[in-house]
């Protein structure tokens, strides 16, 4: 019955039915490469189909990569091999067109910010401190011109210095860190424990669930990347933020701009911050919190990672 999670997702009707984004291409590639990793039977052909399955899934977004590394046991050299030919295949086509394959995706990372939660977190307090310590900036070293130093380039994209680089930064050593737990771990444990199915399958939510959390971009087709894994994983926070992710689209209505609570002047409220992010958000994570130390009481029913 969980199925129905997915199946009556209203989010996933209105972003994948409705609205066409071409996210569930991946999401099914996703599952299938998982549910092929998991076969017992003829391992090393399904290894072979895995890998395969799976370089065609980062050929259509690059976030199944990060899974490779704690599937390791389950798709060996053959299976990790699969899946690099098979991207490389897919990859051939556009190789001639040099580094610029790679503009979109540094433009992505260096200024795209939108609907975030952990980043626009981070961003704001770094932002303060800078503020308060305005004799000798941190988070960013400028040119007599006062626009600020490139830290590096990448692919003609020039990457900045500043509270916004230093947030993602943050972001990024929390999706490494969780990538290398999750690869320690799934190395180190034992054959009896990583012959059970449902173990990678955790760990393959866990990790779509850090990068949601740590994305500088969170747009509401995103979310749809988790929500097969709740009908394993039931979690009030998630299934929380499907819902309420949905005001998103107060941007649009409100003139291409974020809705603040100064847009309710008529109530005699006047303030700049934002109320879809904390509609969005402050629920979620206190939901995240508290189911965090209700397993923790109930650690014994908890399967471990």
């Amino acid at each position: 019955s969980w199925v129905l999670i997915y199946a009556w997702s209203p989010l996933v009707l209105k972003e994948y039915a409705n609205t066409g984004h071409y996210d569930p291409v991946v999401v099914f590639l996703t599952l299938l490469g998982l549910r092929l990793a998991l076969e017992i039977k003829e391992r090393l052909k399904f290894r072979v189909l895995s890998g395969a399955v799976f370089g065609a899934a980062i050929a259509c977004k690059a976030f199944p990569l990060l899974f490779l590394p704690f599937l390791w046991k389950r798709l060996k050299a053959w299976g990790m091999a699969a899946a690099g030919i098979t991207l490389l295949l897919l990859y051939i086509p556009f190789l001639g067109v040099g580094s610029r394959l790679f503009t979109g995706l540094a433009t992505y990372s260096d200024r795209w910010e939108f609907n975030s939660g952990l980043v626009a977190f981070n961003e704001w307090w770094i932002s303060a401190l800078q503020s308060l310590w305005v004799s000798a900036p941190v988070t960013e070293s400028v040119r007599g011109d006062g626009v600020p130093n490139a830290l590096f380039t990448f692919a003609g994209v020039e990457f900045t210095l500043d509270a916004f680089f230093m947030a993602k930064a943050i972001s990024g050593l929390l999706i490494l860190g969780m990538l290398g737990y999750l690869t320690w771990v799934s190395l180190k444990e034992s054959e009896e424990r990583g012959a059970s199915p449902i173990v990678p399958v955790r760990r393959v939510y866990l990790m779509i669930g850090t990068l949601l959390l740590a994305s500088p971009v969170t747009d509401p087709w995103y979310l749809c990347w988790i929500v097969p894994f709740l009908c394993l994983f039931p979690n009030k926070a998630w299934l929380y933020f499907t819902f309420s992710a949905q005001v998103y689209y107060l941007y649009f209505w409100n003139d291409w701009s974020y809705v603040t609570f100064s847009d309710l002047s008529w109530l005699g409220v006047d303030s700049s911050w934002e109320i879809a992010r904390m509609v969005e958000y402050i629920p979620f994570f206190l939901l995240l919190v508290w189911g965090w130390w209700h397993s923790r009481k109930n650690s014994e029913t908890i399967p471990r990672l």
